[in-house]
């Protein structure tokens, strides 16, 4: 693949609960230290560095910068100085970039406002919009403000009102997609309609139920449940219903339609061409490869003239490559590949800390007939707070539990099994902890729909419990919460 001016040669990893980065033969460029680390866009990576000072801790507050592929900012990760900084609880955060420009995110104690940065970290377009664009391209992005809306450029200068405009694509071929509020009281529907840089209509509003953005000259219309395509000058390329289907690329300029269980590579003007049997579904074009998908739904990529070169045996590869990478899934392991199908990284534990890296008190609570315990990301306010599995029945647990009762230690054994079966239910007291809660539900249990236990789950839900349930199938899961 021929290298261009911002084809990425790093790609992030996730280790231990840090971020960092390797090269496309997985050797590891810049070492695992981010709180969280984007891929690179335009030559830059958005990362996250962890909390600083008390406030930031109180706070879990962290601070976004971006770096090169040497791994050195340049744009520093700390409030920036023009930021209105108003109370002690008041964050930023950027986008990626994009078209030379990223956005920036203020939350203040009333309100949340955006502009724009350029490549320096300047700001470019003041910190007065409610909202910015979902794409920026070709010099312009969508805006809302308390009193406007439309299109911008990178300066914050307006440059189109459309009528009715609620939001918009960017511009792409020199056409945007809209979507536009009628002035009609009858109407009480949106509808999407597609203009030049000019503001003209090219396709009015209600002519198709959805429009897609124009790639490779043309764009994918959808019409009383029936697709086709359409010129960047509205002229129809590929009637309404000739196709079943029909997939736009991602990116890309060629489309796939299905018709009758064959598949046909679609290109601009409407050229046709039979795509070879892959003996797997083709999904998608992605840049020069085709995504394909096996009767079990297993991803896989082949060449247009039919060669697989990844074989369909992962579970997720829908972001495409990137460059010579793409990020893989299958079962509980997450990395990256190459064209040639070759897993250059993995790692079962991709945004998960380090098995047992977990805080005390609670970490000394756990028996040590626990399998495996991580931080329990789960939204409540909480100091604390661990998930675990172990290698016991429930009533095991339970006692493990009450024998920690002692002078100092005081045990509530809130357990109704009749009410709720499968599950345990206490709180722990003592001195210098307001109360440790530990909940826990058996595998087996809960397998058979039990309402109450099944609630469980679904109230506790995060991803490390999944993962653990995934990975422990009927094994006791539990929680132990620091309040």
């Amino acid at each position: 693949m021929t290298a261009t001016k911002f084809q990425p040669t790093l790609w992030p990893i996730s280790v231990e609960g840090k971020w960092g980065y390797i090269d496309e033969k997985g050797t590891v460029k810049i070492e695992p230290q981010f709180a969280i680390a984007s891929s690179f866009r335009e030559g830059l990576a958005l990362v996250s560095i962890f909390n600083t000072n008390e406030a930031d801790q109180t706070l879990n507050r962290t601070y976004d910068g971006f770096i090169d592929d040497s791994g050195q900012f340049v744009i520093p990760a700390e409030l920036p100085t023009f930021y209105p900084k108003r109370e002690i609880t008041d964050s930023y955060s950027y986008s990626s970039f994009e078209d030379g420009v990223a956005v920036v995110r203020g939350t203040g104690s009333s309100d949340v406002l955006e502009g724009l940065i350029d490549r320096k970290g300047n700001l470019i377009a003041p910190m007065v919009y409610n909202s910015l664009g979902w794409s920026f391209s070709e010099g312009l992005c969508s805006f809302e403000t308390q009193s406007e809306r439309g299109y911008m450029d990178y300066r914050g200068r307006v440059v189109l009102r459309p009528d009715g405009f609620l939001y918009g694509s960017g511009f792409s071929e020199g056409r945007a997609v809209i979507t536009v509020r009628s002035d009609d009281p009858e109407d009480e529907f949106d509808h999407e309609s597609m203009i030049d840089r000019g503001g003209n209509i090219v396709v009015g509003p209600g002519d198709y139920a959805a429009i897609s953005a124009v790639a490779g000259g043309l764009s994918r219309v959808v019409k009383d449940g029936e697709v086709g395509l359409i010129d960047r000058d509205g002229r129809v390329v590929v009637p309404l219903g000739e196709y079943d289907q029909i997939l736009e690329p991602d990116p890309g300029d060629i489309y796939i339609g299905e018709k009758n269980g064959r598949y046909y590579a679609i290109g601009a003007g409407g050229q046709t061409k039979k795509l070879p049997d892959f003996h797997a579904e083709p999904v998608r074009y992605h840049g020069d490869l085709i995504r394909i998908a096996s009767d079990g739904g297993k991803d896989g990529f082949a060449t247009a003239d039919g060669k697989v070169v990844v074989e369909p045996v992962f579970d997720d590869l829908s972001f495409g490559f990137n460059g010579e990478l793409c990020k893989f899934r299958r079962g509980f392991e997450q990395g990256y590949l190459n064209r040639s199908g070759e897993i250059v990284w993995a790692t079962e534990n991709w945004a998960l800390p380090l098995q047992y890296s977990v805080r005390e008190p609670l970490k000394s609570y756990l028996p040590g007939f626990v399998l495996e315990a991580m931080p329990l990301s789960y939204n409540w306010d909480c100091e604390n707070a661990i998930v675990f599995v172990c290698d016991g029945k429930l009533e095991r647990l339970r006692e493990h539990c009450l024998g920690k009762r002692s002078t100092e230690v005081e045990v509530h054994d809130n357990t109704d099994y009749e009410s709720e079966p499968g599950k345990i239910d206490l709180t722990i007291s003592f001195e210098g902890v307001a109360y440790l809660e530990v909940y826990a539900m058996h595998g087996d249990v809960e397998s058979k729909d039990i309402e109450d236990t099944d609630y469980f789950v679904r109230f506790y839900h995060c991803e490390n419990m999944s993962a653990l349930r995934r990975k422990y199938p009927n094994k006791t899961i539990g929680i132990i919460i620091e309040n």
